[in-house]
């Protein structure tokens, strides 16, 4: 696409049909790339669309290159808008180069790189070209693997890989699932929240030769405009400085705010975007002149920060409402106009919590106006229809009207701790597997009751929280589901089945045969014995290979370390005979 002079729209097929169709209509696009059974064969894509099947028809497709300038538009991304629907992002060519060639946070000359999001999600653009654009390799992977440390570390191994970003949600869960899988790793970012203390040192004292990157930076400065190393025992970890060729400023108005004080966080250089798709005012308000730099613009990030003493910068909250959950920038003014839209919905107001967990969750009070809605999981299935889903709130409770101020601003304050509403049947758990999932739901979400026909998601789990209960299931019962299972079937009843027609497909395992000195040959072992006996066949079944080794050798080294092989391996110590009249093979408990 790129090399042919146009721009990209990253689409994630499990978006809404009504969000895509409104992306399609904003970028007035053209021409859809896609692969059988995906996106690209949704019915309601307008007529008049171009699709371009990959697999069909790559070969056959064909463009002349076009020499793009810098100014040029590389790609637009959507993000999270307080109008009800999302904004598009324009990102030129200059804006992706700035971010990974000659930078001073990584080092891409040897880049090997793991993709660990969506498309759609902006650090793609570091995953992709930073690999692309810089003679590397990236990695593509299904999303099970990263809730599966064995087959993550396998991937790692055998594709060499040394570099990734996590978003901070994503760090933790890993740092505390497994982190063996990670000592491969020479390089991994974190960021998109607040970076955990307790995760990054447990990491790094771990893995003590890991380079850690807390990366901050919106979609509007393309992926990342600040950066810090951290070592470890850190704590209060600041957002960093900025990369090459970005600026930062932190002011109050139009005066620079010195050592300490408070101010907003304002960008500049080469990574600011050209401004929102069709939303020049918007774009005005948030891209301005740079009144530092005569002809450059700055980008106002509405986030509080200040200067420390070393020159990092400390991040300190955001001056409106809009939040960040597991590294997706949410207005929570989209979703509020979304629930005002449903009827009966006179109001709504949405907020962050914390979960018992200490996980930052999204939770939406609404004042009802009659019976439409019965109750809060009918109205989570209403809203699916139109937002994804980490945008879906965890808690929806309903109140007899908003609290407010004397101002007559929401109080948020003054709002109840979050409840879900309506009638719930709580139908108990009726074999050990439902139990044993039913206390797996109750841990990971931080309930105290679960129904077996109560949907994961709608009692306010997400992608995360669902690679978690698949890890605990396995720990119970040794039978790994895949992650989209829980995507297919979210009940506790319904993955109990699955669970017990597994069971009874099982194989018996392996029995470990008891420990002696001499076992029956395999039958591969007993043609070759007795081909060698009819005819030595010398060294035709040897397997010859040559180790060069550079400087003073110590035989004494090498003898201990050819023993110790000896000793850790059977089959080194192993011999064929025949013993009245059957072949059997002897394990020697020592052999010189």
């Amino acid at each position: 696409i790129v090399k042919c002079g146009c721009g990209y729209v990253p689409l994630d097929g499990d978006y809404p049909e009504s969000r895509l169709r409104f992306m399609l209509e904003d970028c007035q696009i053209d021409t859809i790339l896609c692969s059988s059974g995906t996106i690209g064969a949704g019915a309601w894509i307008p007529e008049g669309i171009h699709r371009i099947d990959i697999r069909e028809r790559y070969e056959r497709f064909d463009m002349a290159p076009y020499a793009s300038s810098p100014s040029d538009t590389a790609y637009v991304i959507y993000t999270s808008g307080s109008t009800g629907m999302p904004k598009g992002v324009v990102v030129s060519h200059q804006n992706v180069i700035r971010l990974v060639q000659q930078t001073n946070y990584v080092d891409f000359s040897d880049a090997r790189i793991l993709q660990t999001g969506a498309l759609s999600f902006d650090a793609a653009t570091f995953e992709i070209w930073g690999s692309l654009l810089n003679g590397g390799a990236l990695c593509l992977i299904d999303s099970d693997l990263l809730a599966d440390p064995g087959k993550l570390a396998e991937l790692v191994e055998q594709n060499r890989l040394n570099t990734m970003f996590l978003t901070s949600q994503l760090f933790n869960n890993l740092v505390d699932l497994d982190m063996r899988w990670m000592k491969g790793m020479k390089n991994i970012l974190t960021g998109g929240q607040a970076i955990s203390e307790r995760h990054v040192n447990k990491l790094l004292q771990y893995h003590q030769d890991l380079t850690l990157i807390h990366c901050y930076g919106p979609t509007e400065n393309t992926t990342f405009s600040l950066t810090y190393k951290v070592e470890h025992q850190q704590v209060n970890i600041p957002i960093g400085q900025s990369i090459s060729n970005s600026t930062a400023y932190i002011m109050n108005g139009t005066t620079l705010c010195g050592i300490g004080m408070t101010g907003e966080l304002c960008l500049g250089g080469d990574g600011v975007a050209k401004g929102y798709l069709n939303r020049e005012e918007l774009t005005r308000q948030k891209f301005i002149d740079n009144p530092y730099v005569p002809g450059e613009r700055i980008y106002r990030t509405g986030d509080l920060a200040r200067w420390l003493p070393d020159g990092n910068i400390e991040f300190l909250g955001r001056m409106d409402e809009q939040v960040k959950i597991r590294g997706h920038r949410i207005e929570p003014g989209e979703i509020e106009s979304v629930l005002r839209n449903q009827p009966g919905i006179i109001d709504a107001a949405v907020v962050t919590r914390r979960d018992p967990a200490g996980e930052m969750i999204l939770c939406a009070y609404i004042v009802n106006s009659g019976p439409v809605i019965a109750n809060a999981i009918d109205l989570k299935q209403q809203l699916r229809q139109v937002l994804p889903e980490y945008m879906i709130p965890s808690y929806l409770m309903a109140l007899d009207r908003l609290p407010v101020t004397r101002n007559g601003k929401l109080d948020r304050r003054a709002l109840p701790e979050p409840s879900e509403w309506g009638h719930r049947v709580i139908t108990a758990p009726r074999n050990p597997v439902e139990d044993m999932l039913a206390s797996v739901f109750k841990e990971v979400l931080g309930l105290e009751e679960v129904s077996i026909d109560d949907s994961f998601f709608d009692l306010g789990g997400h992608s995360l929280k669902a690679a978690r209960v698949v890890n605990l299931i396995e720990s119970s019962t040794g039978i790994r589901l895949p992650l989209r299972t829980l995507f297919e079937s979210s009940t506790v009843a319904a993955i109990g089945e699955l669970l017990s027609e597994q069971g009874e497909r099982s194989f018996e395992p392996i029995p470990v045969a008891a420990i002696k000195r001499d076992y029956p040959m395999s039958s591969a072992q007993k043609r070759l014995y007795v081909i060698h006996q009819m005819d030595d066949l010398g060294t035709v079944y040897n397997m010859p290979g040559v180790l060069k080794l550079e400087g003073k050798l110590d035989p004494a080294r090498i003898q201990a370390t050819f023993q110790e092989l000896v000793r850790r391996h059977e089959s080194l110590r192993t011999s064929f005979h025949m013993i009245e009249g059957e072949l059997l093979q002897r394990i020697e408990e020592h052999a010189e």
